[in-house]
């Protein structure tokens, strides 16, 4: 209508005589011709034109263009001009709205509109470029510019340097030369950045500055997942890396030489002398070494650094090295990559002619940095380079079982240097990191952090912290390479830890007294005996995969030790009661009671922690109901060593009882001899008002009769029995159909009324998930469903996190979008749909890190008990070994892929059969039409209709007088296996469930199963097994 309108305008003029255009449309309103339709709407919806026509009825979108671009940003925390008001953050958000022409939260400019280098609008602010039309109306009145440093930053901001979740644990505000921040901003011409730049700075305190603005980026820009590499350097002094004598005679080091250019023998650090020849025969010629004597001296001693910084590189656990972040070594966040570690140059930079440099640059490439990680690897390096501590220091340090104190050099010296991206941004962003202004910048800052490495607190650290240690560490070193007990006194206790013993002399108690020992000594003496029956009896339940983690490898059962550990008592929803109450249940009783007797003023514990000749590593308590309770543990048996290690305090605990908190105090076992057991006493968050003992006699039941109801969980409590033919238990012990209804494709008022017939048919499963576009009319169906049988069966729903969705804050956000569309407060099953994030290559190693972040989101949802279980679709057994060894705590419980006779993948089968994952195969009868591979075949490889008419199919189904397709979802059920097909036939639908009343004989299930290595036999669908 409003082409027409103006068309129309545009004739009407021709009629009256005025002058018409010269070719194509024109304006009516400026006269200008353009040379299309596109060309003439583009004029009319920015210009000044642009009120005109929509008071004519165009539509015209008012709000102002936008670009994601790039800030590098130098900033030096901490100062008091910076700090006022918020922080350099809030003063960085303050300058840059005064950039763009906003204050206070509001916009400067009259009427509204926000003032700024381009016009009142934004645009160009003026009328078209021809003459005779008629004036302009007065200009488009945009809605109000909002104030980022009242909204607490700008849309989409984030910071290179704030590589994880885990930015609590990672290094604080430290000083940036180029940091970079991403964001979604109105859009400024390449003329105009400078003078943008310009405004936000002179709005900022003297120790904040934007350095450039980069051109608009492209949308998949995010500075932080981006972001390759973060580099960080250390200022020290140059005599704390070579010694007084040897920095006395040193001058600068030629550019390059320190820098890893020279490829020496890795085992410089044994033999420095030999190692060093390569960097003595290079600058044998250079003066600027000195004279011969101390010229051998310093390229060995630089040598000898070298080696040990190499030896840094890598993946490593740094939780040693990161003690105010208070990391275990299992888990996710101690596991770094250092890409690399030099002496970089001297600073300032080395003059041409050899200038003494007193300060040198240690540099580091990290994913991410914790909080004192360089400070340490600083530390270790100059104490193994300068002889302070032995080589095997380092593998002591980075040795995952046990908690150390490593040197570190003093704060104050350390800075983000620069920001390597991907190459995609990396020609965008390294021109503005290299700009005058950045150079200028970062020449200001290192001046201020050289005033601090030669104000001489490196040489207070080293004689007063660094020598005076070094022997303690030395003797903790020495004991670790012999297999022998650390010394306790190799990390300092934090704090004080509560302790009572049961062994006390009776001497010194009164007749009561004397009588509570002794009956506590003879219940330890029953736990005792009802423990060593367990063990010999060889009932002693498996170990969690938690818990696993925690526990020395090679010291438990499955690894040929001797080790094991299992619970009693209760769980918290939604988890179900621990299967060792029926097993062990005087054992169970004893243990709960001797609690009693150990500390009659402690609260009734909910659950017992049994653990039998295991050592555990350092670790914070975790899994179910982490976060509440102190623990109280007791060591039986006849054994020697095996303390326990809390913070660095050791502790006996050999019928000796100890409270500690669990959840917040790194604890751990030092090495033993002989039988030990243990016993940990605590209650987790949900198990509130649920004494164990009471639990145990509960409705019905006394423990000594072999009687242990389980908890009543999430799962029991609020969801009724699933009426189906057939279910599956999952870990945890919910019980989910074998059979479910998929709804791939399907969209819309199509999808409602194939679910209704799915729900109609018997189905009790039905899968969707956020990529299908289609949760409104699931949660649609079922909920009317369910509405309409109040009294039937219970659906049960899942859905999926896709390949956009993924990251912890990303997934969880996700879920709840989930949620709200399906209209449901809890989901049975939620699942990551695919192992990689989407629009990447797969070969990046960002999947591996999106995979452990998403995980980790899915299991707070379900110990939150927003979500009844977890799980994984697609993912491949390396994928599922890959997430063990990232530290999961909870393991998936289902995992969905394709399966059916042409394609069974083996390895993924027999990690899930391993690991009690529940395997349920999408697209059972092959994939369809719509399947990859018949696309890329134009139909020839449609799967489903080669399995349909294959004739050891057809046959089978004769026999039984059933269809293909019934046959093939018998021997996906038989074959174990939950399955998920999809149609939108209504007989197909009904018929697909009827597979329950009849059994293919073991001669057709041995048929099908060789079909896998037919010539037609493939995988149809997507393929994951590139994704790295």
């Amino acid at each position: 209508a409003v082409l027409l309108n103006v068309v129309g305008s545009v004739g009407g003029a021709m009629m009256s005589g005025e002058a018409p255009p010269a070719s194509g449309p024109g304006c009516v309103h400026c006269g200008e011709a353009f040379g299309s339709k596109n060309l003439l709407f583009k004029h009319l919806r920015a210009s000044g034109c642009t009120d005109a026509a929509a008071k004519n009825g165009l539509k015209v979108d008012q709000s102002e263009p936008l670009e994601r671009v790039a800030l590098i940003v130098g900033c030096i925390p901490g100062d008091d001009a910076a700090a006022s008001g918020g922080g350099w953050r809030a003063a960085l958000w303050r300058g840059i709205d005064a950039a763009r022409g906003c204050a206070d939260g509001a916009d400067v400019g009259a009427a509204g509109a926000c003032t700024g280098p381009t016009g009142p609008t934004g645009g160009d602010g003026g009328g078209g470029s021809g003459g005779g039309g008629s004036a302009p109306s007065a200009p488009l009145h945009r809605p109000p510019r909002e104030s980022y440093a009242a909204r607490g930053g700008a849309p989409g901001a984030v910071f290179a340097s704030e590589a994880t979740k885990e930015v609590a644990r990672l290094a604080p505000d430290v000083p940036r030369a180029c940091e970079v921040l991403g964001l979604l901003t109105e859009v400024v011409p390449e003329a105009e950045r400078a003078a943008w730049c310009a405004r936000a700075n002179a709005a900022l305190p003297p120790t904040v500055r934007i350095l450039g603005r980069s051109e608009g980026l492209a949308n998949s820009f995010q500075a932080d997942a981006c972001c390759l590499r973060r580099c960080y350097d250390c200022l020290v002094p140059s005599a704390l890396l070579l010694g007084d004598e040897i920095a006395a005679a040193a001058s600068a080091a030629p550019a390059g030489l320190l820098d890893g250019s020279d490829e020496e023998d890795e085992s410089m650090v044994q033999a420095a002398p030999v190692a060093a020849s390569g960097h003595v025969k290079r600058g044998a010629g250079d003066p600027r070494w000195g004279p011969g004597a101390s010229r051998t001296a310093i390229l060995e001693q630089y040598a000898r650094l070298k080696a040990v910084m190499r030896r840094l590189e890598g993946e490593h656990r740094l939780h040693n090295f990161a003690p105010a972040a208070r990391l275990s070594p299992h888990e996710g966040a101690s596991r770094r990559w250092v890409y690399r570690f030099r002496a970089g140059d001297g600073v300032p930079k080395e003059e041409p002619h050899g200038v003494s440099s007193p300060v040198r640059a240690l540099s580091a490439a990290v994913d991410a940095l914790l909080v004192g990680q360089l400070q340490s690897m600083v530390g270790v390096a100059v104490a193994l380079a300068r002889g302070c501590l032995p080589d095997g220091f380092l593998d002591y340090a980075l040795s995952e079982q046990g908690l150390t104190r490593v040197p570190a050099v003093p704060e104050g010296t350390v800075f983000l240097d620069r920001c390597i991206f991907t190459k995609q941004f990396h020609y965008f962003l390294q021109p503005l990191m290299e700009s005058p202004d950045a150079l200028a910048w970062r020449a200001h800052l290192q001046d201020l952090l050289v005033a601090r490495a030669r104000s001489g607190v490196f040489e207070t650290w080293f004689n007063e912290e660094l020598l005076p240690s070094a022997h303690l560490l030395t003797e903790a070193a020495a004991a670790f390479s012999r297999g022998a007990r650390p010394s306790p006194q190799a990390m300092p206790a934090e704090g004080s830890i509560a302790r009572a013993g049961a062994g006390a002399s009776a001497s010194e108690k009164d007749e009561e007294e004397v009588e509570k020992v002794e009956r506590v000594a003879k219940v330890c003496a029953e736990v005792l005996r009802l423990l060593r029956a367990a063990d010999e009896g060889g009932r002693w339940p498996g170990i969690s995969k938690g818990r696993e983690k925690v526990i020395k490898s090679d010291t438990l059962r499955e690894n040929g030790g001797a080790g094991g550990s299992f619970t009693f008592g209760s769980m918290p929803p939604p988890l179900e009661a621990p299967g060792a109450n029926r097993l062990f249940p005087e054992l169970a009783r004893r243990a709960f009671e001797l609690e009693t007797l150990l500390r009659p003023d402690r609260p009734p514990s909910s659950t017992i922690a049994v653990n039998k000749h295991a050592q555990f590593l350092p670790h914070v308590d975790s899994g179910a109901g982490a976060g509440q309770g102190i623990s109280l543990i007791l060591g039986l048996g006849d054994y020697t060593g095996g303390e326990l290690v809390v913070e660095g305090e050791v502790c006996d605990i050999r019928y000796r009882s100890l409270e500690f908190n669990g959840w917040a105090q790194r604890h751990w076992t030092l090495p033993f001899e002989g039988e030990r057991f243990s016993l940990v006493w605590f209650t987790p968050r949900g198990c509130e008002g649920l004494p164990g003992l009471s639990v145990l006699a509960a409705e019905g039941g006394d423990p000594r009769d072999g009687f242990s109801p389980p908890v009543r969980g999430l799962a029991a409590v609020d969801a009724p029995p699933l009426a189906v033919s057939e279910t599956v238990q999952l870990r945890g012990g919910l019980a989910m159909p074998r059979l479910g209804f998929g709804s791939f494709q399907l969209k819309g008022a199509d999808c409602d009324s194939a679910v209704t017939h799915a729900l109609e048919a018997g189905y009790c499963l039905v899968d969707t998930a956020s990529i299908y576009k289609n949760e409104e009319a699931v949660g649609a169906a079922v909920r009317r469903w369910e509405a309409e049988h109040p009294e039937g069966k219970r659906i049960w729903l899942e859905s999926k996190c896709s390949s956009y969705e993924m990251g912890f804050d990303h997934a969880r956000a996700a879920f709840e979008a989930t949620l709200q569309r399906l209209g449901k407060d809890v989901l049975d099953l939620y699942i990551i749909h695919w192992p990689a994030v989407a629009k990447k290559a797969h070969g990046s190693p960002e999947h591996r890190l999106a995979r452990r972040e998403t995980w980790r989101a899915l299991e707070s949802l379900y110990r939150e008990g927003r979500v009844r279980a977890i799980g994984v679709s697609n993912f491949t057994a390396s994928h599922l070994s890959q997430l063990v060894e990232d530290g999961i705590e909870v393991m998936p419980m289902v995992n969905q892929f394709e399966v059916h006779p042409y394609f069974v993948p083996r390895e993924t089968l027999e990690f899930c059969a391993a690991n009690a994952i529940v395997v349920q195969a999408y697209s059972p009868l092959g994939g369809g039409p719509g399947s990859n591979a018949a696309r890329a075949t134009e139909g020839a490889a449609n799967g489903t209709r080669l399995l349909l008419g294959h004739a050891l199919v057809l046959a089978a189904a004769s026999s039984h007088g059933r269809s293909p397709a019934q046959v093939l979802l018998r021997w996906a059920l038989q074959s174990g296996f939950c399955m998920v097909p999809r149609s939108s036939n209504p007989v197909r639908i009904a018929e697909n469930a009827q597979i329950f009343d009849f059994e293919l004989a073991p001669a057709q299930m041995a048929e099908l199963d060789s079909l896998h290595r037919d010539s037609a036999a493939q995988k149809f669908c997507w393929d994951p097994s590139g994704v790295h």
